[in-house]
């Protein structure tokens, strides 16, 4: 994609838990609607993700179901929702791409690292990532605010530490999530505005 005045600008979204991904997402739609079109992709929002949804809640899959049943979820993310619109000009917002199934099944076993990356390797590449960054224990301590502690404090260290990892090899733009939201919201806000433009 090498125009977004003709073709669509992909933008995906990475984190830990309670980053605030959602509610940043949903602001960027509501500011930049009015100058382009914005579409919001998420995980486990397609047919197969609510198959995986009730699985994960039963906790019945091992870790090599969670890689293919994520990535058939993926695949019909991206046959529905977004390779209709790649060469309309239109902004895509990504509530996690496949670098969260690196991040998430590797700080599970990292030993099935290059599994993951080959089960994963048919997927575009975003134009732009930014991974918000939060430590695990500011995961957690916003987590019991709003009820949505699905991992342990530790388990959230080695995402962190995964995704960490990822961000110079996929050049990913880090956000410190640490800060107020609104200066998170801002600097993500101007960073998008300089993309467009």
């Amino acid at each position: 994609m090498t125009s977004t005045k003709k073709k669509a600008l992909f933008i995906n979204f990475e984190s830990i838990d309670n980053a605030g991904k959602s509610t940043l997402i949903s602001d960027i739609k509501r500011e930049f609607c009015k100058y382009i079109p914005v579409y919001i992709t998420n995980e486990l929002t397609t047919d197969v993700g609510a198959i995986l949804l009730q699985k994960l809640k039963d906790k019945s899959l091992d870790i090599y179901e969670k890689v293919l049943l994520f990535a058939a979820d993926r695949q019909q993310r991206y046959s529905k929702d977004i390779r209709p619109k790649l060469n309309t000009r239109c902004l895509f917002l990504s509530d996690r791409w496949f670098y969260s199934a690196i991040a998430y099944r590797c700080a599970e076993d990292p030993s099935i690292k290059s599994y993951v990356e080959e089960v994963n390797k048919i997927f575009i590449k975003p134009n732009v990532t930014f991974y918000i960054d939060i430590t695990a224990a500011e995961s957690i301590k916003r987590g019991k605010i709003a009820d949505k502690i699905y991992y342990t404090q530790s388990f959230l260290n080695k995402v962190r530490r995964e995704y960490l990892n990822l961000i110079s090899h996929y050049n990913f733009i880090m956000i410190d999530g640490q800060r107020q939201y609104e200066l998170v919201k801002k600097d993500v806000f101007i960073k998008i505005e300089n993309l467009l433009n």
